[in-house]
């Protein structure tokens, strides 16, 4: 399970500062908004002061009236001032006024359709000067970016924004998610060699990672699978190659010992060939058999403490007289007579009975074949060793696959199914044991540590 969801974080830190960056701006854009001098509320305000102002000191007679209303002009917010008569004659005007008579009704008019950037303001007042009425106007265009639309923009830009950024990243991740997918579709069309490269420390990062893996280990599974196809192949033609030639013989002699005309000492001689050819028959149905067994899971170990120098003994005096037939002497360099060890003997035997007859099979003619104990604490430690007719050009480790018989042209003459040493080590690792090879040229030793518990 993936405890760091990095992109379910990344998006979560995205959103918060998205919320914040909008929550900001909107503040940002009121309190512009209530700041700015050119709304509508504080036009009025100032408008209305203007009008007290000049309520309270204007005089139509004043020579100082000029520089008085622009006085105001300044102080408040820039706004034009016209002062006129009951005649529509202007009195008095701010320097932004071009007009020497004013006509209400077209000014109104005018403010209420002007187009392009600007958003007027205008208000009436009436003034009283020694008895004489005049009627008070004050006005401005204003910029419509401080209308009402510019404070909407300014709250819409940051979302706009935060959005773009959010569909960058979000586009980011699909593509990345589309690689991943055309890379899974090139695989399961059987390019188990092709590999995603996503350098990406997030969850895609790792799903790429762990896909590679998982195509790298089905590929080396179905190379596994292939290679199991070859060598049952190679099996089955090996048996029946096996069990046809002394099955051949068998029926050959068996039908001349009929032959009556034959001496006793003659038909005696094909009955002990005939043996030999059932009894070679005979193994190699048993290691069908006790692979089939070991492969099926059905085999249970009984272990019981056994001398396992007594089974080496029984073992080697079973397979001296083939030693010697082969020109080979079986060497016993332990000196020990007895080391216990927990073991089912009736199929670690089997065990010893492999490895002895692999090693007179396999050795070179006159000479030796070196069989060592060593007793450790707790384990106990049996080697076998000797002399091939040619070096091992392999991997050790392949000759424990099942169906393996080394090089073929070596070994077309060499009876067998391929399955001694396969079945030795399944043996082995049901004892909770360790068995291994080691090859140096045409030197061939075997361990084999057994746990004495």
């Amino acid at each position: 399970m993936i405890k760091n969801r990095k992109i379910a974080t990344k998006l979560l830190t995205l959103n918060i500062i998205s919320v914040f960056i909008i929550i900001l701006f909107t503040f940002i854009g009121i309190d512009t908004s209530l700041k700015d001098r050119d709304n509508t509320e504080n036009l009025i305000l100032c408008a209305d002061r203007i009008y007290v102002e000049l309520s309270e000191h204007f005089n139509i007679e004043n020579t100082n009236n000029k520089n008085y209303i622009e006085s105001l002009k300044k102080e408040y917010n820039n706004l034009e001032i016209i002062i006129y008569d009951k005649n529509e004659n202007i009195r008095l005007k701010t320097d932004g006024v071009d007009e020497a008579k004013i006509d209400l009704n077209q000014m109104q008019y005018i403010m209420r359709n002007k187009n392009g950037d600007f958003n007027p303001f205008m208000k009436e007042y009436k003034l009283i000067d020694n008895g004489q009425t005049f009627e008070l106007v004050i006005f401005k265009y204003r910029s419509s970016n401080s209308t009402v639309e510019s404070y909407i923009m300014r709250i819409l830009f940051p979302i706009i924004i935060v959005l773009i950024i959010e569909y960058l990243i979000i586009r980011r991740k699909v593509k990345q998610l589309i690689y991943i997918t055309d890379g899974i579709i090139t695989m399961s069309n059987e390019n188990l060699e092709y590999r995603l490269e996503l350098n990406s420390n997030d969850e895609f990062g790792i799903l790429s990672h762990e896909i590679n893996k998982m195509s790298s280990n089905l590929k080396i599974k179905i190379d596994n699978e292939r290679n199991m196809y070859k060598l049952k192949n190679e099996l089955i033609a090996n048996i029946s190659h096996d069990l046809r030639t002394p099955l051949t013989s068998l029926i050959g002699y068996m039908e001349i010992a009929k032959n009556l005309d034959l001496k006793l000492e003659e038909k005696n001689d094909y009955i002990k060939k005939s043996l030999e050819k059932a009894e070679r028959i005979k193994i190699l149905i048993c290691e069908l058999f006790e692979y089939s067994k070991l492969e099926s899971g059905e085999v249970t170990i009984n272990k019981i403490p056994i001398n396992i120098i007594e089974m080496l003994e029984q073992t080697i005096g079973e397979y001296s007289n083939l030693a010697y037939n082969n020109y080979l002497d079986i060497v016993k360099l332990y000196k020990e007579f007895e080391i216990i060890t927990n073991i089912d003997g009736n199929i670690m035997i089997r065990v010893f009975e492999n490895l002895l007859d692999n090693a007179i099979k396999y050795s070179k003619k006159n000479s030796k074949i070196y069989i060592d104990v060593i007793n450790d604490e707790n384990y106990s430690i049996i080697t076998l060793e000797n002399t091939m007719e040619e070096s091992i050009e392999c991997d050790s480790n392949m000759l424990f696959e099942r169906f393996y018989r080394g090089d073929k042209s070596r070994n077309q003459k060499i009876s067998g199914s391929g399955l001694g040493l396969f079945i030795s080590k399944s043996i082995v690792d049901l004892h909770g044991g360790e068995i291994h090879i080691e090859t140096e040229g045409h030197r061939f030793k075997v361990y084999i540590k057994l746990p004495k518990g």
